[in-house]
């Protein structure tokens, strides 16, 4: 499972360090400390490789009263919802650079921030559509693709989002890729480059967001 993470980069890192403008001038965005469901955030679509773009983190479908943010990637070509956006090539990468999960210990569900030791940025395997913001209006929205966890996560949580390689990234944004190429790259991390730390509980309050969230306690 993948529904809180962070994004701590401004608009400058992604123009002078990855090459990436923002698909339009006016784009307002900060860094974020605590991205949520509904929530915009940056993605890179294969139809605009060069760009970044703020979507919405899922949203509530019509015939669901959950939100829905998170893809299986096991079965991610037998579900209604994703199979057509896998079909059309509605691929993305999702920016971020650590994200948060709770772990069930004595004193009760504690807090993680979990993050690579030699990436400052990396990408978690994305879809995107169409969808419903939080006032019923259209609105773009995509979601982070999950599998099963590594060695060093199994035990804080039974998923975590695919989190891809810098070649993986290549294979997941190559619009001619087959479907059978997309799926094999649809696994854990590696166990070598997670790193992790205990955060506050405050992160669980989604209203929150400030630099102090991911610092460790």
């Amino acid at each position: 499972m993948c529904g809180r993470y962070t994004n701590k980069k401004d608009k400058a890192f992604f123009k002078d360090q990855m090459g990436l403008e923002f698909s339009e001038t006016k784009i307002e965005w900060a860094p974020h400390f605590n991205i949520s469901p509904t929530a915009m955030a940056p993605v890179t679509i294969v139809q605009q490789p060069d760009k970044v773009g703020l979507m919405q983190f899922g949203c509530t479908p019509s015939w669901s009263p959950k939100s829905l943010f998170n893809a299986v990637g096991e079965s991610i070509m037998e579900k209604k919802t994703f199979k057509p956006l896998m079909e059309k090539g509605n691929r993305c990468l999702v920016w971020a650079d650590s994200y948060y999960e709770w772990k069930t210990e004595k004193e009760g569900k504690q807090p993680y921030s979990i993050y690579l030791k030699d990436r400052d940025l990396f990408s978690f395997a994305g879809v995107w559509g169409k969808g419903k913001d939080k006032d019923g209006n259209d609105a773009f929205v995509f979601y982070i693709i999950t599998t099963t966890p590594n060695e060093a996560l199994r035990d804080m949580h039974h998923r975590m989002p695919v989190i891809l390689t810098p070649q993986d990234e290549q294979i997941w944004m190559d619009p001619d890729a087959d479907i059978d190429e997309l799926l094999a790259i649809l696994h854990p991390y590696t166990d070598d480059n997670i790193q992790f730390h205990k955060v506050g509980k405050e992160v669980g309050n989604s209203r929150v967001n400030h630099p102090g969230l991911a610092e460790p306690i």
